[in-house]
């Protein structure tokens, strides 16, 4: 017999009226436009599923490798770009964390299956926006080890 560990998944919900309270606590500083303040909203609601030093790492800090959500302050279309993938995370963060296995699947995303799971994440944004019932899938053990 073989001992299977389970891992543990943390379970984050944001309900509308702490996403108001996350914008209503917007400091000064970043209510310049919409976009400085849609970019710190969706900052807040990607540090709150995600954890700060998840958001840190991939969002940014210079320490790290740029890799698909990190700011390039290169020049200026780059920057809108990455401002643009950050908002769209929070948005899929938010609306589908009531979908079934949602949980897992941030998780993968936690331990650094980025691209991968934003796909899949923007792939059930379609559904979601659709109506069409769907779960997200939890990969067998076997998925997972790459067997």
């Amino acid at each position: 017999m073989t001992g299977i560990r389970s891992k543990t998944v943390k379970r984050i919900r944001m309900s509308f009226d702490q996403l108001k309270k996350r914008f209503d606590s917007l400091p000064d500083d970043v209510r310049v436009n919409g976009q400085t303040e849609s970019f710190a909203l969706a900052s807040g609601v990607v540090r709150a599923f995600l954890g700060n030093e998840w958001a840190e790492r991939h969002i940014i800090s210079d320490a790290f490798p740029k890799g698909f959500f990190s700011i390039k302050n290169s020049n200026p279309h780059l920057r809108e770009i990455s401002f643009f993938r950050v908002m769209d995370l929070a948005e899929v963060l938010y609306n589908l964390q009531t979908v079934p296995a949602f949980d897992e699947c941030i998780s993968r995303m936690r331990d650094g299956d980025i691209e991968g799971t934003f796909a899949e994440l923007d792939f059930g944004r379609m559904l979601y926006l659709n109506r069409a019932p769907f779960r997200f899938v939890v990969p067998s053990r076997n998925e997972r080890s790459g067997l």
